[in-house]
């Protein structure tokens, strides 16, 4: 009997949103298992991201087009000048709008959109990133008329956008600790590759000023670092070595198609 190949493709998002973002990302890299790092070329602490993961081995580096800023403190601006890109800003402000969920309400240029996109992509190629895929900050690229944009572009500058992939979602499982989650996910998976999203952070005075409207102060940040607790957990390694599951980069699953 054929022992079924499953793989799981770990992607770390928002590197360069804050600092303590980018060392909790950093150290999930290092433990070995995340091989998948999705950065923000607008994020206020993107060179330090650069600094710290432009040169590591084993790693894809991807760009997470981001066009909303969802805190109600932490911000970010276009890569473009503002009078480039009006209609995806807050009115009056040189800052993103709040959610995608805005912009499908009030209408957006899909041209400035992608064209963010691209200044996007050049400015963290500029900095030395070796880019090799494109995906999206909380699913942008689903406003109308946009993923067309962007899949051209993509082809146009000969990385993949993740949505063309098809990598099945791994299911998650309430009030499960992470680590047991996946391995029982894993265990129980049908033979493919799947993708876990997931946004390493530390409880630090930065990530504590990641909230919502309505929501409280410092949650996030303990969500994020149950996240980073998770992808440098030892258990972690050895159950996917017990289970024969490889954790793969997404480069890695493209050349095996």
């Amino acid at each position: 009997m054929t022992k079924k190949r499953v793989q799981i493709a770990f992607r770390s998002d928002d590197a360069g949103s804050c600092e303590s973002v980018n060392l909790a990302i950093a150290e999930a890299a290092a433990a070995g298992t995340m091989k998948n790092i999705s950065v923000m070329a607008c994020g206020p602490a993107l060179e330090q991201a650069v600094s710290l993961l432009k040169d590591v081995e084993g790693i894809d580096l991807g760009l997470h087009l981001t066009l909303n800023a969802e805190w109600v403190t932490i911000k970010w601006s276009p890569a473009l000048l503002a009078e480039q890109v009006p209609t995806l800003l807050e009115p009056g402000s040189p800052y993103f709008t709040t959610a995608p969920r805005v912009l499908r309400e009030r209408g957006f240029s899909v041209e400035e959109a992608v064209a963010e996109a691209e200044a996007q992509l050049a400015r963290a190629r500029s900095m030395g990133l070796r880019i090799a895929y494109m995906d999206e900050h909380m699913g942008v690229g689903g406003l109308p008329g946009l993923r067309p944009g962007l899949q051209k572009l993509c082809d146009r500058e000969g990385i993949p956008h993740l949505n063309s992939l098809n990598l099945m979602r791994l299911p998650t499982t309430e009030n499960t600790p992470l680590v047991e989650g996946w391995l029982m996910a894993l265990k129980d998976a049908s033979e493919g590759t799947y993708l876990v999203v997931t946004h390493p952070g530390r409880v630090a005075p930065d990530m504590e000023a990641f909230y919502e409207v309505g929501g409280t102060p410092g949650i996030i940040a303990r969500e994020r670092d149950a996240e980073r607790q998770a992808l440098t957990d030892p258990a972690l390694t050895a159950g996917l070595d017990l289970l024969g599951v490889e954790s793969v980069r997404f480069s890695e699953f493209i050349a095996g198609l």
